[in-house]
């Protein structure tokens, strides 16, 4: 097989990442830019449109629970919420899908979480992290967080 040029090897990465994301139901928004950008900035959210993105790699997994590889974790990061996430570039936690409190021995952690809906309408509950966290702890899973 011969070699791929670059510009069809972005192209084949572009349009991988895009039909991972419409087989796994991922919805993605992205900001209007150029001529357009003064007609939409006080709209909602856009769906749908083109997400091109240029890597340096392919992804290895967009699967969180086996994204832990640099280039992986950077895209899960950007599409899934999490209950807490840092401020910036500190190692301060602050509230993301849910706010906490913390019981006076420092052992036990009550999360509270926001209204939130996944892609499709369902409402993100405690289960739905719970679910995720025994999926990550899963042997079958084998996930590197483990």
């Amino acid at each position: 097989m011969g070699s791929v040029s670059p510009k069809h090897r972005k192209t084949r990465r572009a349009l991988t990442a895009v039909a991972v994301a419409a087989l796994t139901g991922i919805s993605m928004t992205m900001p209007q830019v150029g001529a357009h950008a003064a007609t939409t900035s006080t709209a909602g959210p856009v769906h749908g449109g083109t997400l091109t993105l240029d890597l340096q790699q392919n992804f290895p997994s967009l699967d969180p629970a086996i994204a832990y590889d640099p280039i992986s974790y950077t895209a899960v990061e950007e599409m899934f919420n999490e209950l807490v996430t840092y401020k910036g570039a500190t190692n301060q936690l602050v509230p993301d899908l849910a706010t906490w409190t913390t019981s006076a021995n420092g052992k036990v952690y009550t999360f509270h979480m926001k209204k939130a809906t996944f892609w499709n309408g369902a409402p993100v509950t405690a289960n739905s992290f719970i679910a995720e966290i025994e999926r990550v702890l899963s042997k079958k899973v084998n996930s590197p967080g483990q």
